[in-house]
């Protein structure tokens, strides 16, 4: 069981800033005396984003996600997921009517994590992206 708890605050007309918080909990009804039985997600995790839009159509956003240690079980895979916090950027840049370009850095920090384990080590992502509207 659990809950996603959202809320976006108009500072004015251009500028918004949000904050997100889950929180998470589960009981096990039954299990194996072999079994190890996790949720592979943390009890909480917060957010927190500010966001501007400009009137002609561009917008740049900061978010700041937290996600403090928990433990992970997946097969031969046994252990914990450290805390980590990311600072993700993105924005949009409308050239015409039909015409934008849209950029995102995700973990623009560097801040390397792992978010399963045995899984990839987390680090900075970029990504551009041209959109065309017809």
């Amino acid at each position: 069981m659990g809950v996603d708890i959202a809320a976006n605050i108009y500072i004015t007309s251009q500028f918004i800033a949000d904050a997100s918080v889950s929180l998470f909990d589960f009981d096990i009804v039954s299990k194996h005396k072999n079994d190890v039985l996790l949720p592979n997600s943390p009890d909480w995790r917060v957010g927190l984003g500010l966001t501007y839009n400009h009137p002609e159509g561009h917008d740049v956003s900061v978010k700041l996600k937290h996600v403090p240690t928990y433990a992970w079980a997946a097969g031969i895979y046994r252990g914990h997921i450290l805390s980590y916090s990311v600072v993700n950027v993105a924005g949009t840049f409308k050239y015409s009517a039909s015409i934008a370009i849209n950029a995102s850095l995700s973990n623009a920090l560097d801040s390397r994590h792992y978010e399963i384990f045995g899984g990839s080590l987390q680090s900075r992502r970029g990504v551009v992206t041209v959109l065309y509207t017809f």
